[in-house]
């Protein structure tokens, strides 16, 4: 773990980074900001709206760059290391639809992704 934050909704948890060796030898894409609303409840992965984006809704990766500076109990500071830009998130719980459109987003992003199995033709 890299820091806990401490919000209204319960507690956000970042994970640690990557060595850049390790995240070049990897091509799985990994979320790196959880929330925990209950000490028996799961971790789950944190999801946020782009500010250009009135649907759209994503996870927080690790290849974004984005790392959380400072918290209150309704707002995160973040550190887009891309952008090089402070941004401020306010904390919230979701709703079921957003949940639902953000798995809809990484499904479309799976079928994109994903290429047709063939067969290797034999030389005999």
């Amino acid at each position: 773990m890299r820091n806990v934050y401490a919000t209204n909704h319960g507690m956000l948890v970042e994970r640690n980074w990557l060595s850049e060796d390790d995240y070049k030898n990897t091509n799985v894409e990994l979320v790196y900001i959880y929330s925990i609303s209950h000490p028996l409840n799961e971790m789950l992965p944190v999801i946020y709206k782009p500010k250009d984006s009135l649907t759209q809704w994503m996870f927080c990766w690790e290849r974004d760059e984005l790392t959380v500076v400072d918290s209150t109990h309704e707002c995160l500071l973040i550190f887009d290391r891309i952008n090089q830009v402070h941004r401020i998130y306010r904390v919230r719980e979701t709703s079921e639809s957003e949940v639902r459109s953000t798995l809809r987003m990484i499904d479309k992003r799976c079928d994109l992704q994903s290429t047709p199995i063939g067969t290797v033709p034999s030389d005999g």
